[in-house]
């Protein structure tokens, strides 16, 4: 999972299968924004999948 703008991964999960689900468990105001994700397999061969569409993350104050 990348937010918009950055290189480095909020959130990395490793799955046996073709989908993953994520949790963002501690999430604030600065969390807001654009996130895409992206798939990377190594086996049979090293592949890195291009960037999904974005989601936009809202958050509101409590």
């Amino acid at each position: 999972l990348l937010r918009e703008g950055e290189t480095k991964a909020v959130k990395t999960v490793r799955t046996p299968g073709a989908a993953a689900n994520l949790e963002l468990i501690f999430v604030g105001p600065q969390h807001a924004g654009n996130y895409r994700c992206r798939y990377r397999s190594w086996v049979p061969h090293t592949f890195e999948s291009e960037l999904s569409d974005p989601v936009e993350l809202l958050v509101a104050e409590s």
